[in-house]
């Protein structure tokens, strides 16, 4: 219960920051629904032009859609602001200010900061799942799964994105890395089996986009059971146990300010 309570007063901060500057949030609103709608447009482009889905028709095209833009607007509100406080603290050597604290420092670390300009695609990919899910009938059980499913997937990015950022303990261009790889939600805005073998081979056991915008589709679907949370549960057990041993390795090689 801390670590709810540190996260919903840093949430509450935040938002009492940005709400002074009205003005900025309602253009990043404008420029998130902009985005989508382009991506919209993208897939809808690529339907008309008879490209194979796999399968998929577009409302259930647009639930992966929708995915991939909500994983966005995370990555804008959370994962990005914590990537360049991770990325300062090293580089100024303030990160002792965090180890000390009697709180996990990884957790401390990847919920640090929230901007809600990331709230603009969360609404943007909220609209779009709500077409998808008048489009195809969604039912209560399959919203239920599908949400349990994008929350999932976010900790699972989170966990990536954050072994990414680790390369600030030895190079400044650890908030390129982090940006590189949330382009690649952009490539996830289409199912993975609408590409090749070899790239839905990469898609799927390198860069796990499927499990991240794809999986959360197919539970909405009905293609995959309850129990297809496991796989991505299992995945976010590697990726954890992954992050943590490469925070453990990183902080051997950290020299404080007061070094």
């Amino acid at each position: 219960m801390r670590y709810v309570r540190l996260l919903l007063r840093t949430f509450w901060v935040r938002a009492l920051a940005l709400f002074e500057y009205r003005l900025d949030f309602l253009l990043a609103l404008l420029v998130a629904f902009l985005e989508a709608g382009g991506r919209v447009f993208a897939l809808y482009g690529a339907l008309f032009a008879g490209l194979d889905l796999g399968g998929y028709g577009d409302g259930e095209a647009l639930f992966v859609l929708a995915s991939a833009t909500l994983l966005f607007g995370y990555h804008r509100g959370v994962v990005m602001p914590n990537v360049v406080a991770l990325s300062d603290r090293v580089r100024l050597g303030t990160l002792d200010f965090v180890l000390l604290k009697p709180l996990d420092a990884q957790v401390l670390l990847m919920f640090e900061r929230f901007e809600l300009s990331g709230l603009a695609d969360l609404l943007a990919g909220g609209l779009i799942a709500a077409v998808a899910a008048a489009r195809t009938g969604l039912g209560t059980l399959e919203l239920l799964l599908y949400l349990a499913g994008i929350f999932l997937a976010a900790l699972l990015y989170h966990l990536f994105a954050f072994g990414v950022s680790l390369v600030s303990f030895w190079s400044v261009y650890a908030q390129n890395a982090v940006a590189f790889l949330a382009g690649f939600l952009q490539v996830g805005s289409f199912p993975a089996r609408a590409y090749g073998p070899a790239l839905r081979l990469l898609f799927t056991w390198v860069l796990p986009l499927y499990w991240l915008t794809e999986r959360p589709a197919e539970l909405a679907l009905g293609r995959v059971g309850p129990a297809g949370l496991f796989g991505l549960f299992l995945w976010l057990l590697a990726a954890l146990a992954l992050s943590r041993g490469l925070f453990s390795y990183a902080l051997r090689g950290y020299s404080s300010a007061s070094s």
